[in-house]
């Protein structure tokens, strides 16, 4: 039952009306006996920054953040997790008592997807497709799990060639490269690499019957 103390969480996102969160969300709320709503706020990319005096003045007591305002909403965070300071990407803002807090859950969310499926990524060449805020949790990840390359394609050059450097420099990759995102130089890839990961908006929706690669 909604009342006065009732508290408000909810998902920012562009487009973001198609989530199964709120129902997802709500019905584990109910489960719980838990005195919380959660809805979807689609949020235009020249909107995001009220989205943290938004949540300040209606009492939002937090949000999820997904595509594609992992990156733009850190600058606008009042402080920010470990994690978020170094990849520059969050997807969880937590208000406490007028502060906004950025954390991030992608890369321990990527580890534990990967079970015991870990062993395959020794040693390995990996393809990443894509270098935005979901790509960067991926290649802070695969530092950790003992990669010999990481080969990056992005149809921005310059950005899969920034998630290269970072990925050596800061992530503990021990080498990574950028490629065109051309079917000449992706299939080549495809080929040479033991793991392919998409972090593209391909196969998300609207997208939802599109792939990353070529047939």
């Amino acid at each position: 039952m909604i009342d006065s103390r009732t508290k408000l969480y909810g998902v920012i996102g562009n487009p973001v009306k198609h989530s199964l969160s709120p129902l997802l969300q709500n019905r584990m709320l109910a489960e719980f006996h838990i005195n919380a709503g959660y809805l979807a706020f689609e949020v235009a990319p020249e909107d995001i920054s009220g989205v943290i005096s938004g949540m300040k003045s209606l009492g939002i007591s937090g949000l999820n953040v997904t595509v594609p305002h992992k990156e733009k909403i850190v600058q606008y965070a009042d402080e920010k997790s470990a994690e978020v300071g170094l990849l520059g990407v969050a997807n969880t803002l937590k208000n406490e008592n007028g502060v906004i807090s950025a954390f991030i859950t992608d890369p321990a969310g990527f580890l534990e997807s990967l079970a015991d499926r870990k062993k395959m990524f020794e040693n390995a060449q990996v393809l990443l497709l894509g270098s935005g805020g979901s790509a960067r949790s991926v290649a802070y990840s695969l530092g950790q799990l003992g990669i010999r390359q990481l080969v990056i394609a992005n149809r921005t050059p310059d950005r899969a060639q920034q998630l290269a450097q970072a990925a050596v420099e800061v992530f503990h990759v021990p080498d990574a490269v950028a490629i065109p995102y051309s079917t000449q130089h992706v299939n080549k890839a495809i080929s040479a690499s033991q793991v392919i990961i998409n972090a593209t908006s391909a196969g998300l929706y609207p997208r939802i019957s599109e792939s990353p690669v070529a047939d």
